[in-house]
């Protein structure tokens, strides 16, 4: 016997195969109907999926023998690995390299072997798609050819699910940090909240902090130094709550360290010996986070102000927790922030203010303080203006409010049913008027749509009505709905078919940053899949970046979406996005949201650079 030789590549060859994640995982269905197939067409009574590990092979699946896997020395994949072709050995009694081979001497009796390598789309030979028999033969032209098809079909079918593991991942945590993002967050939150209902005396907290001054280390740096000190603060958040005082507890790794978005985390302690013990932990994870730390070639001390609110089983929900500890987080940052508050149920100032807030927020569309600001956005292969990105504004007095600060109060309320009608009519008036005054300029746009927007009966007619009135056709409508909104949400099974049939396009907006249900492509008829921020400025290696990008971007296409990319800053984005084909972009680089004026100057400025040129 002849053991196989070890590639020159074998270290690289080792990585891709981890990488795939398929060594020791349960059987699966895909995988054992090719296996079958193979068995089938090449009329041979035993058939493997090999995966050619350091030591030994291991069967994906297999056919016609038990064995779960073999050393490598007596692998006949470890051969088939080495060639660029299929590897057949029609006789292997009078092979010198298999004759005395224990598989061939012994159970299973191997006398004629074909493999076909499993090759990775970077060019690695993880292992072999095989087929044997126990008496000499050979393959016939059409039998080789079928094995070479199904063995492309089992590397697509590894590298598929290779692939819905990082969606997956994408989905469950933030994309810069690397930590849990809201909806795995959450998650957690509820699981302490049955087990406190369950056990009598089961103690957590929920720590809510938010850093301090951050936007204006942020401003004062590029956004580059800002990402880094999130990620600096993320780590120490992890050091501290895991390596610091257990507090009394019995049980390991029960904490959770999230990111909730922007420069605002959460830690949940689970199994505290105390209520009271959340504030030792708060307090040593704000003596960590106010040490010095290096930024850009600057030393900085940044603070955070925390809420904190000790959970029971008597908690309603996740949500309330969150929000609580919200509440103490506010109270701790109008002290002076640097500090801890716990949250108190006497706590009413930040629910006065929204109580306030909520009723002139009813007033306002009659009072005309309701604004949008448009966001140019631009085909990303010839930089021609395609349309706008409709964003909400609330000029309260003297005061701009964002929508962030009363579009939760809106869709809390119900306000934002007759809030978003508005800004459909509003939009779509003022697309008909810059097609008057730019000879019909074919531009589209684009509106946020809300999941609460879902349970309004009038939509379908007030959208008809909008676009009858403005003279626009349905597809130069688009409205963008996050994953949160869809997600398992019935009327939108409804509605969304209904607007897709009157020629409104759809678009999935922020996608990777929510639920990221790849289930939500398929069942929803959309058109648009935009690209988050995170994703375009990546935060690990150009490669990687580049990977991921083209992944979704790839993923659009083939769905037959078109792909759109928010946040674009720099015009080394813009190249990496023009490179993997990306459709269309918006973001600083072009255009910040503006009003109505400036929009327009700037669609006048954009068509005479365009005749110009």
């Amino acid at each position: 016997m002849i053991p196989a030789v070890v590639p020159a590549n074998e270290s690289e060859r080792l990585a891709a195969l981890r990488r795939c994640e398929a060594l020791d995982t349960a059987p699966e269905t895909a995988f054992d109907d090719l296996v079958l197939l193979a068995s089938r067409v090449c009329e041979a009574p035993m058939a493997a999926i090999s995966l050619v590990d350091e030591h030994r092979q291991w069967f994906k699946s297999r056919v016609g023998f038990e064995a779960r896997q073999t050393p490598r020395e007596v692998a006949f994949c470890a051969h088939a690995i080495l060639q660029p072709d299929l590897l057949v050995v029609p006789d292997a009694m009078k092979d010198e390299r298999f004759h005395d081979n224990p598989l061939v001497r012994s159970d299973p009796h191997v006398r004629f072997y074909a493999g076909a390598p499993l090759v990775t789309t970077d060019g690695h030979a993880i292992g072999a798609l095989c087929v044997m028999d126990t008496v000499a033969r050979s393959l016939s032209t059409g039998q080789a050819e079928a094995l070479h098809v199904l063995a492309r079909q089992v590397i697509n079918q590894i590298e598929l699910r290779q692939a819905q593991r990082r969606l997956v991942q994408a989905a469950m945590h933030d994309a810069l940090t690397g930590l849990p993002n809201r909806l795995l967050l959450m998650d957690r939150i509820e699981h302490c909240i049955a087990r406190a209902r369950s056990r009598g005396n089961y103690h957590y907290a929920v720590l809510y902090l938010d850093l301090d001054r951050f936007k204006v280390i942020n401003d004062s740096m590029d956004h580059s130094a800002g990402d880094q000190l999130l990620v600096t603060v993320a780590q120490r958040l992890m050091q501290s709550v895991r390596g610091g005082d257990t507090v009394g507890r019995a049980e390991e790794d029960l904490e959770t360290v999230a990111r909730l978005g922007g420069d605002e985390f959460t830690v949940v302690l689970e199994n505290l010996r105390a209520p009271e013990d959340a504030g030792v932990v708060a307090r040593r994870l704000l003596a960590e986070l106010s040490k010095p730390q290096p930024l850009n070639g600057q030393e900085i001390v940044i603070t955070a102000s925390m809420g904190v609110v000790a959970g029971s089983g008597s908690a309603a929900s996740a949500t309330q927790l969150l929000r609580d500890a919200d509440v103490a987080m506010y109270r701790a940052k109008g002290a002076g922030g640097n500090r801890f508050a716990i949250f108190d149920p006497a706590m009413h100032a930040s629910a006065t203010k929204r109580m306030h807030l909520e009723n002139d927020l009813r007033h306002a569309i009659e009072r005309g303080q309701l604004v949008l600001e448009y966001q140019p956005i631009v085909s990303l292969q010839n930089l021609k203006l395609t349309g706008f990105e409709a964003l909400l504004r609330w000029q309260f007095g003297p005061d701009l409010i964002r929508p962030e600060e009363f579009v939760p109060i809106a869709e809390e309320t119900g306000l934002i049913v007759p809030i978003g009608r508005w800004i459909i009519a509003e939009a779509c008036r003022q697309l008909a008027e810059w097609r008057r005054a730019f000879a019909g300029l074919p531009l589209t746009m684009s509106i946020n749509f809300s999941r609460r927007q879902f349970a309004d009966r009038e939509l379908m007619a007030h959208v008809s009505r909008t676009l009858r009135e403005t003279g626009l056709e349905a597809q130069s409508l688009q409205l963008e709905l996050t994953e949160s909104a869809i997600w398992n949400e019935e009327s939108a099974r409804v509605m969304l078919p209904r607007l897709k049939e009157m020629g409104v396009h759809l678009a999935m907006d922020d996608f990777g940053t929510g639920y990221s249900s790849l289930s939500c492509l398929r069942d929803y008829p959309l058109d648009v899949l935009k690209i988050d921020r995170s994703f375009v400025s990546g935060q690990g290696s150009c490669r990687d970046t580049l990977a991921v990008l083209k992944g979704i971007v790839d993923l659009a296409h083939n769905l037959q979406m078109r792909a759109v990319a928010e946040g674009i800053e720099t015009m080394e984005e813009a190249a990496m996005l023009q490179s993997v084909q990306c459709d269309e972009g918006q973001g600083y680089l072009f255009a910040p949201p503006c009003n109505v004026e400036t929009a327009t100057a700037w669609i006048s400025g954009r068509l005479a650079a365009t005749e110009a040129a």
